[in-house]
C-alpha cells in the first residue's frame, strides 16, 4: 500500500508465508494423526501387559491352604499342565484317617463310633479315633468300602502315609468269654481233651478274639488244632 519494496519481493514473500503455513497445517494435522497412534498404541500396550501379568499370576504356584509342603512331584524344567498335581501340602497337626471296610462289615458302620488305632509306629499302644464320614461306593477291586476317621487325642509326631489298623466298636458287652479266633474249627466247634470237638454258639467278634455265648465256661480248657 505504501509501494515499498518491488512486487517481486511481496510475492517471493507471500509464497514463502503460504508455503509456510501449509507446512504448519500439515504438521499439525500429523502430530495429531501421531498423537492419536500413539494414544492408541499405548492402550494397546497397556491391554498387552495386564494380560501378560495376568498369565504370569497363572504360572506363580501358590496354595490355598496353610500347611507343610510334604515332597515336591516335579523336576525343575518338566512341563506341567493346569490338572498336573505338583506338591502334597498337609496340615501339620491335624491327620486324616482312611481305613478301608469289608464289604460284609460295611452295614455295621455308623459315624460317631469309636475305632480303637495300632499303628506299627507305636507298637504297645491303643489309640481312640472317631469315623466322620462313610464313602457311599465299593471299591470294585478289594471289595471294600473307604470310611474317614478322626484322632480324639493324636500322638505327638505323625507322618503321612503311615500304616494303621482300626478295630471299629460296633457293639460293647462286660464280662464277656471270648477266645483267640484261631482256635475255632468250622464256625462252631472247639477242641476239648486235645481231640475232641465241642459245639459252641459264637457272639461278637473281631480279628482276634471272638465271644463264646454258648457251649464254654471260664474253667474249661480248650487246645489250639493242628
Amino acid at each position: 500500500e505504501q509501494n515499498i519494496g518491488t512486487q517481486v519481493d511481496f510475492d517471493q514473500r507471500k509464497l514463502a508465508y503460504e508455503t509456510s503455513k501449509t507446512n504448519y497445517l500439515t504438521s499439525k494435522s500429523k502430530f495429531a494423526q501421531i498423537k492419536t497412534q500413539l494414544e492408541n498404541e499405548f492402550e494397546k500396550a497397556k491391554v498387552n501387559y495386564n494380560l501378560t501379568e495376568k498369565i504370569q499370576n497363572d504360572y506363580r504356584i501358590t496354595s490355598e491352604v496353610n500347611g507343610k509342603l510334604y515332597d515336591v512331584l516335579k523336576e525343575k524344567g518338566e512341563l506341567v499342565t493346569p490338572q498336573t498335581p505338583l506338591a502334597v501340602i498337609g496340615e501339620l497337626n491335624n491327620f486324616l484317617l482312611e481305613l478301608e471296610v469289608d464289604e460284609n462289615d460295611i452295614i455295621k458302620i455308623s459315624i460317631g463310633q469309636l475305632a480303637i488305632i495300632t499303628m506299627d509306629s507305636y507298637k504297645g499302644d491303643a489309640l481312640e479315633a472317631i469315623v466322620t464320614k462313610i464313602y457311599p461306593i465299593m471299591n470294585e477291586s478289594s471289595r471294600t468300602f473307604k470310611i474317614e476317621a478322626s484322632f480324639v487325642h493324636p500322638p505327638k509326631k505323625l507322618f503321612p502315609n503311615l500304616t494303621v489298623e482300626a478295630n471299629i466298636v460296633i457293639q460293647t458287652k462286660k464280662n464277656v468269654l471270648t477266645i483267640p479266633k484261631e482256635y475255632l474249627i468250622d464256625e462252631k466247634y472247639v477242641l476239648i481233651n486235645k481231640t475232641e470237638k465241642h459245639e459252641v454258639k459264637i457272639g461278637l467278634r473281631d480279628y482276634q478274639k471272638l465271644e463264646i455265648v454258648q457251649g464254654l465256661s471260664k474253667d474249661d480248657k480248650i487246645y489250639l488244632p493242628k
